[in-house]
């Protein structure tokens, strides 16, 4: 072996650890959001009771797999400014929900993935993430009286992969039924996506009926959206305005 091959050899093994050390090094700072305090606050009760809220989830990406409270995540643009943030998790049938108020002051930029400290991920694992709802808005605390920005998250199987949000489609879980919704996301006054809702009939629904999702042929680009919720009633229809922040 002359000296010009063992170079190379050690050349080609030293590149190899670096890119090992990076790759380490970036999954090993993954960052993630803690709660602000504890217990992690949460219910799973025997007879449920009818939701009285109209939006009960925003999320990335299509339901497949089972739900794993684990594998939520958010996408935090850099710099974001956000200090603190209100989760809300609710099943379908209204047995399960948990609302816990989470800092994110030190979260900025990437994926960042959601602490859950559940007692109740038995009974969680058993749940498709179609019949999950989880909704993230940034706000002071749970109880704060303003709505606040709503970040959709990414609800990706246990063994899933998280993608990014440009790959993915908007997807808003709502308490109405479907022949009587439309759904708008507005970029400055601009109508950018229109949902198209559908409802599952096999399915107990109490607090939400209606999955309605934004299907574009291009990514929404990054940034504030307004996000409307018209509800025909009988005799006039009902608008509702939420904020989005696109990452």
């Amino acid at each position: 072996m002359t000296v010009e091959t063992v170079v190379h050899s050690r050349f080609r093994c030293y590149a190899l650890f670096v890119i090992l050390f990076c790759i380490f090094a970036h999954f090993s700072s993954a960052q993630t959001i803690s709660l602000r305090k504890q217990p992690y606050v949460e219910s799973f009760v025997g007879k449920p009771k009818v939701s009285g809220n109209l939006l009960v989830g925003l999320r990335f990406g299509e339901a497949t797999g089972r739900f794993n409270p684990s594998a939520v995540a958010l996408l935090i643009p850099p710099k974001a400014g956000w200090r603190s943030a209100c989760v809300e998790v609710s099943s379908r049938d209204g047995l399960y929900y948990a609302q816990n108020t989470y800092d994110i002051k030190g979260a900025s930029g990437g994926q960042s993935s959601i602490e859950a400290s559940t007692a109740y991920s038995g009974q969680l694992l058993r749940y498709d993430i179609k019949d999950i709802a989880v909704n993230v808005r940034l706000v002071r605390d749970c109880n704060a009286p303003d709505e606040g920005d709503l970040v959709p998250v990414i609800m990706n199987a246990p063994a899933g992969t998280p993608a990014k949000s440009t790959f993915l489609s908007l997807v808003a879980l709502v308490n109405a039924e479907p022949d009587r919704l439309r759904l708008v996301l507005l970029k400055n006054g601009v109508e950018a996506a229109t949902g198209v809702c559908t409802s599952d009939p096999n399915a107990v629904q109490i607090s939400f009926t209606s999955s309605c999702e934004f299907r574009r042929s291009s990514a929404l680009a990054p940034g504030s959206y307004d996000l409307l919720i018209r509800v025909r009633e009988r005799f006039a229809s009902r608008d509702s305005h939420f904020s989005v922040q696109i990452p």
